[in-house]
């Protein structure tokens, strides 16, 4: 027989949640934030994840990434498009970023075949 308190704990394990976020810039900033709202959301217990600084490609294309855990939970990849010009001369940036943009949805569509869990894309505004 299962007391209340193993049946609670095994609950528990059932709802533990991965927030894995991933970014071409330093998210971690957004790290409080998330955190407020995965308990104000009771999302608890839960663990947030940062994949390395300006690693997304990484994170889509590699098959044992953060992003492809099969662990309960949610992906969150933020994208900053002037990131992917930051090291062009300025006539060079629409070039860049229209390039990284065909790579990154390419990246992307072969991640989405794969993924284990909702991944949700957020395209930020410019650092200005």
């Amino acid at each position: 027989m299962v007391n209340k308190s193993e049946k609670a704990a095994a609950l528990n394990i059932s709802r533990h949640y991965v927030m894995t976020v991933t970014a071409n810039f330093t998210a971690e900033p957004v790290g409080d934030t998330l955190r407020f709202w995965m308990e104000r959301l009771d999302l608890q217990p839960a663990r947030l994840e940062f994949s390395p600084y300006n690693q997304v490609f990484q994170e889509l294309i590699a098959p044992d990434s953060l992003l492809a855990s099969s662990e309960p939970g949610v992906n969150f990849l933020l994208v900053r498009l002037e990131d992917w010009a930051r090291q062009q001369k300025s006539g060079q940036h629409i070039e860049a970023i229209s390039r990284a943009a065909r790579e990154f949805i390419e990246a992307l569509e072969g991640f989405a075949k794969r993924a284990r869990r909702p991944t949700v894309l957020l395209l930020c505004p410019p650092s200005h």
